[in-house]
């Protein structure tokens, strides 16, 4: 099932590529290879996130968000609240959480890539860092989703095996299913748990 979902995924993504194309905003290419790039950097983030070298994101990431507040036992809440506003008790700006500041330089990271490549035409540069934040703001939805009772996706069947594999992620060594919306990195990388 979680093939199926990525397939849409990239599917939605190529569409994407499509529409931007017909319009004429910037080259074809370029929601997708922003959605690569910049899910590939933000795929090694939260990779590094589980490991003890990274300091304070590990800190934050496994024992803040993995340990203390989503931990198996209390993986499903009625209510998301991440590990920053949890620390400070109160409803934290989310422009200076964490995660935020881990993740969003990987938006302006590749429309620098895209500009090198000679992909540095306005329309395409602006799609790019339009497509990397859409990209991040899907990640945080359906993350923040899979960790909520009650969501509204619980009416799909591939939402449940999504959040079947992200429970897996939070079980045992917590070296397992890093992808959120796609696994196609972890089969890749041999850390794909079903």
């Amino acid at each position: 099932m979680w093939l199926r979902y990525a397939f849409l995924n990239h599917a939605w993504w190529l569409g994407c590529c499509l529409v931007c194309h017909t319009v004429g905003t910037c080259r074809w290419f370029v929601p997708l290879t922003t959605y690569y790039v910049c899910g590939t950097a933000c795929w090694l983030t939260h990779v590094a996130g589980h490991y003890s070298w990274s300091g304070a994101w590990y800190k934050f990431h496994t024992l803040g968000h993995h340990i203390r507040s989503y931990p198996p036992s209390k993986f499903l809440q009625t209510r998301y609240v991440s590990f920053e506003a949890r620390r400070r008790m109160t409803n934290c700006n989310p422009l200076f959480d964490l995660n935020t500041l881990m993740y969003s330089p990987w938006v302006l990271f590749t429309a620098v890539i895209h500009a090198l490549c000679g992909v540095n035409d306005a329309g395409s540069l602006s799609v790019c860092l339009a497509t990397g934040v859409l990209f991040l703001q899907q990640q945080d939805y359906m993350h923040t989703h899979i960790h909520l009772r009650g969501s509204w996706l619980e009416q799909y069947e591939w939402f449940y095996h999504l959040r079947h594999m992200h429970l897996k992620h939070h079980q045992n060594d917590m070296k397992h299913n890093f992808g959120v919306n796609d696994f196609v990195l972890d089969v890749i990388a041999g850390t794909l748990l079903l």
